[in-house]
């Protein structure tokens, strides 16, 4: 059980051990961005659903949640990539299991461009990094098509 006592108030009804100040304390650190949830919570021994409670109750300023920015997703895959190409080439030796693999990563660009596009407001071109990506695949296979 917790250390801390549950009170009654004469009609037998639980009263909150937080007072204003305490909660004040706890506003003041919701409302800093930089202030973790968590840190919050164990930082003044309470749980994340009481937190919570006293955000609605108390109208404070909603938190924004964590979004994704989709162009450093695309920036991450894209470096990704670019590195399976690389082990590719040290690697694959067999020239048919390196053709599918090939294949499956220009899908997986294909794919990522497409997401890239659908999330960009504006049409714009390929970066330098995916031309260039393109046009190591592109030399690879033409490679392979050779021998």
């Amino acid at each position: 059980m917790s250390d801390r006592t549950l009170l009654r108030d004469a009609l037998g009804h639980f009263v909150s051990p937080y007072d204003a100040e305490f909660k004040a304390r706890v506003r003041a650190d919701y409302e800093t961005p930089d202030i973790l949830l968590r840190e919050i919570t164990d930082n003044y021994r309470i749980s994340a659903s009481t937190l919570q409670q006293w955000v609605r109750a108390g109208g404070w300023e909603m938190r924004q949640p964590h979004r994704v920015d989709p162009n450093n997703l695309v920036g991450r895959m894209l470096v990704l990539l670019d590195g399976q190409i690389a082990d590719l080439e040290i690697v694959m030796k067999n020239g048919a299991t390196e053709v599918a693999m090939l294949s499956k990563l220009v899908t997986t660009l294909d794919r990522v461009l497409a997401l890239k596009e659908r999330s960009a407001k504006t049409e714009k071109r390929p970066s330098m990094r995916v031309a260039t990506l393109r046009g190591k695949i592109a030399e690879r296979l033409a490679e392979l098509n050779r021998a």
